[in-house]
């Protein structure tokens, strides 16, 4: 049976049937293309023809050059995988000799996710990626062959899974010196194999390029634009276009959708072999003899077992390569987030690129999202662990920010009732009330003088005395600070140290945060290095510990 140019299958007799409940009765082979290579997929081992026969139709309508299964590894290998576990699940399960698509059964499907469950459990995402294999093939098979399938079995194929979506934070960017590291190596490897390169065809010794050549030039060229490895893979020879006089020209690659490929293009610095367009040029000039041998029109061509090669075109893996040359740079040496050592990843390198982005941007997304929908921009390379800092400074700064917004800053006041502010700084002229507060210290209450202690922002009603513990004055439009409640002041400074000891960082901050801020950052700089250095002697009994009133402490703890 014949599908096109691209699809074989060879069905032989069932003479020689081998006994069993679900007897083998010929080789299924199927055949496509991946950019113009031939792949042949052989389940002739597996048990069920009749059920594999239409499941490998399915998938090989959806693979090769003509459908949106376009890469050979690992999406393709991936999902003969995914059918060939399920052909073998059902062999064991169906009890009729032949049985084919007819006899499957909600059961059996449900089953079938059970046995992975307990195979990968439910953490990770093998079960939803097996399961949504074989929903979609039985769906496909359903449309080739309306009413092949029982209709409980089609009700069954409107989901994948009972499991819950899973809703993990997208894969982490390394931290930024890993990142650097991995560009210094790889363009340090790039120009050491164009010199060994001039210098071999100098001699007239040219050879083609090994994959392990290739590894640091590819790092290098997803290092210095950001594409995605199966992008980088995927180029073509002749991908530079449009040259402009200010040094910049066209980059062109295809990037993969659910369903489709789609064509885009992006600008990038041309020059030497540290910028985009020098990298593509050089890796260009060391593939062209393999790619005329091979006669490609694909950037990574080399060295193949049987002969020049496009090696990504036909699913070649690099993962060997790729951990031996981070090995030789001691890139495995480096930290990871939370200290664990680098493994390297071309996706990580990647989101790395595009972590460094966002950064540089300061999360501005208009700047950042080059290339994607804010919305994805936001979900998929700005919600990752290495900005969780970079996010939650800048809520701290948004709070704090709102906190300035609706509290003045504190007032502080030389003991004639004089503005002082921190060096550099012109404090405003005080008002009457407060120049009375700061020279006079019948109207102190321990850590401030107030203004007017029945005239309280947080009374209840009118007229009322202020309900406020003493270190309420801290966060008071009120409260005066003068010298002489340094003391005081500095005895409070070392007790919210003493309790930062105590408590954990998140309930620390929510309890004395603001206070310690509007200490340390509005009415410490007002006072000199020596009134402070008074103020801690002053503040400390014999044994040189701070101490508080007890009736302070009763309203602190």
């Amino acid at each position: 049976m014949t599908r096109g140019r691209k699809v074989r299958f060879d069905v032989a007799g069932s003479a020689a049937e081998p006994p069993g409940p679900m007897p083998a009765i010929g080789p299924v082979v199927f055949t496509v293309a991946f950019a113009g290579t031939a792949v042949t997929a052989d389940l002739s081992d597996l048990p069920g023809p009749r059920l594999v026969r239409p499941l490998a139709a399915a998938l090989a309508s959806i693979s090769g050059d003509d459908g949106p299964v376009r890469t050979l590894d690992p999406d393709f290998r991936q999902k003969v995988r995914h059918l060939r576990a399920f052909a073998c699940f059902a062999a064991g399960r169906l009890a009729t000799p032949h049985a084919g698509l007819g006899d499957l059964s909600p059961a059996l499907l449900e089953d079938f996710e059970a046995d992975l469950i307990g195979r990968y459990g439910t953490s990770g995402s093998q079960v939803q990626r097996f399961m949504a294999t074989v929903i979609r093939l039985l769906r496909l098979a359903e449309q080739a062959d309306p009413g092949v399938l029982t209709a409980p079995v089609q009700a069954r194929l409107s989901y994948s899974t009972s499991l819950p979506a899973r809703r993990g934070r997208p894969l982490n960017a390394y931290p930024m010196p890993v990142l650097e590291a991995i560009q210094r190596a790889a363009l340090a490897d790039a120009r050491a194999i164009r010199d060994r390169a001039d210098a071999g065809r100098a001699a007239g010794a040219g050879a083609f390029l090994t994959p392990a050549q290739a590894v640091p030039l590819l790092a290098g060229l997803i290092c210095l634009t950001g594409l995605e490895p199966e992008c980088a893979k995927g180029l073509r020879s002749g991908c530079l276009s449009s040259p402009s006089p200010s040094g910049f020209v066209s980059l062109s690659y295809t990037k993969k959708r659910a369903h489709a490929r789609t064509s885009k293009t992006m600008r990038v610095r041309t020059g030497g072999i540290a910028t985009p367009a020098g990298l593509i040029r050089l890796v260009a000039r060391l593939t062209e003899p393999a790619r005329q041998a091979a006669g490609s029109d694909a950037l990574w061509v080399g060295a193949g077992s049987g002969g020049p090669r496009a090696w990504f075109d036909t699913g070649y893996e690099l993962t060997a390569q790729l951990r031996a040359w981070a090995s030789r740079h001691g890139l495995d040496q480096l930290d990871d987030h939370g200290g664990r050592p680098v493994r390297l990843d071309l996706r990580r390198i990647r989101k790395s690129v595009r972590s460094r982005r966002y950064l540089q941007t300061g999360g501005v997304l208009d700047d950042f999202a080059a290339g994607h929908t804010k919305a994805v921009a936001a979900a998929h390379y700005a919600d990752i662990g290495a900005h969780d800092a970079l996010h939650d400074q800048a809520v701290e700064d948004g709070l704090r920010q709102a906190l300035e917004a609706a509290l003045p800053a504190p007032v502080t006041a030389t003991a004639d009732g004089e503005p002082l502010g921190a060096p550099g700084q012109d404090p405003p002229p005080l008002t009457p009330a407060q120049q009375r507060a700061a020279a006079s210290g019948g109207q102190d209450v321990f850590l401030a003088s107030c203004t007017d202690f029945h005239a309280s922002p947080f009374a209840r009603t009118a007229g009322e005395g202020c309900p406020v513990a003493a270190w309420g004055c801290l966060e008071c439009p009120n409260a005066v600070f003068a010298e002489r409640h340094l003391p005081s002041l500095a005895a409070f400074a070392a007790f919210l140290e003493d309790q930062r000891q105590e408590l954990d960082g998140p309930q620390w901050q929510a309890r004395y945060g603001t206070a310690h801020h509007r200490l340390t950052a509005g009415i410490f700089p007002a006072f000199s290095p020596a009134q402070h250095t008074a103020a801690r002697r002053d503040s400390t009994d014999a044994d040189g510990i701070a101490s508080l009133p007890a009736r302070l402490l009763e309203s602190l703890t």
